[in-house]
């Protein structure tokens, strides 16, 4: 049988000794089934190898797809929670809960300059204005202090004014707000011009002083006075022609109109307290 070299594989017969090419001695030989085996071998570990090494790039490529799939499914997940953050972000606040009226003025407020603050005298000093057709919201009132009149002031169209009702004479007046008259008490000047419209007025020994709007009379008023313990005491009353008169020398000789005057005057410290307790808001 047949043997090969064991150093350079050379083919050699059974009986010698050394190799004719590389001079290897017989001893270091192995025979064709031996060396079939040893390289059948190797082809085997080569191919175990090769099938390992593809296994592995399989199972590498799979835990690569899963990490990618993992990851895409982390970075969809964040990206909704940051959606949900910024949609929270813009979703309106609700208004508080305190009502607020047409002119910005908060529902305290608007309570304040209304009818149904739980005061008697106001809701019987609004009746009272009903049933002489006057407009308006009674913010405070002077009803009570004195039985021959009383000084009313309202809200009306966003704007304060005064109203006085006589109860003698039966008349109502109107005068413009202002924080002077209101404060007339508190004044050091003792003196005050504003303009006092009569409703509903006759012609009378008056009736060329000021204008007239119909049946009614605005007549512009320049009233001294004198304050005893916060009292008002009136003084001389003159008024004088047209809507603005340039100087006030005319005295009044009707007693309703000078009755109306006084009572503007006299009621305002009761009217001041009224709307103290009311908690009115006064505008400035």
């Amino acid at each position: 049988m047949a043997k090969f070299c064991g150093q350079c594989g050379n083919a050699m017969d059974v009986d010698e000794k050394f190799c004719s090419q590389c001079g290897m001695e017989v001893g270091d030989t192995v025979n064709s089934k031996n060396l079939l085996s040893t390289n059948f071998d190797i082809e085997n570990s080569i191919k175990k190898t090769s099938n390992i090494e593809g296994g592995s790039k399989k199972m590498i490529i799979k835990i690569m797809a899963v990490l990618v799939i993992i990851i895409g499914m982390a970075g969809f997940y964040f990206y909704q929670k940051a959606q949900k953050g910024d949609m929270s972000t813009q979703i309106a606040v609700p208004p508080a809960t305190a009502e607020h009226s047409t002119d910005g003025k908060s529902g305290q407020e608007q309570k304040n300059d209304g009818v149904d603050n739980g005061n008697p005298l106001i809701k019987q000093t609004q009746k009272i204005l009903a049933d002489k057709k006057v407009i308006g919201n009674v913010v405070g009132t002077s009803l009570g202090h004195n039985d021959k009149g009383t000084l009313v002031l309202i809200k009306s169209e966003n704007q304060f004014k005064f109203i006085i009702i006589d109860n003698v004479d039966k008349m109502v007046a109107e005068v413009p707000f202002s924080v002077e008259a209101y404060n007339l008490a508190r004044s050091t000047e003792k003196k005050i011009i504003f303009d006092m419209t009569v409703y509903n007025d006759t012609r009378g020994e008056d009736h060329k002083n000021g204008v007239w709007k119909g049946d009614n009379h605005l007549i512009s008023v320049y009233a001294l006075y004198e304050v005893e313990e916060n009292n008002v005491i009136p003084g001389m009353l003159t008024t004088g022609v047209g809507a603005k008169p340039s100087h006030y020398q005319e005295y009044f000789y009707e007693q309703k109109n000078v009755n109306l005057i006084n009572l503007f005057l006299t009621e305002m410290k009761a009217l001041n307290l009224n709307c103290v307790a009311n908690n009115v808001i006064i505008p400035n």
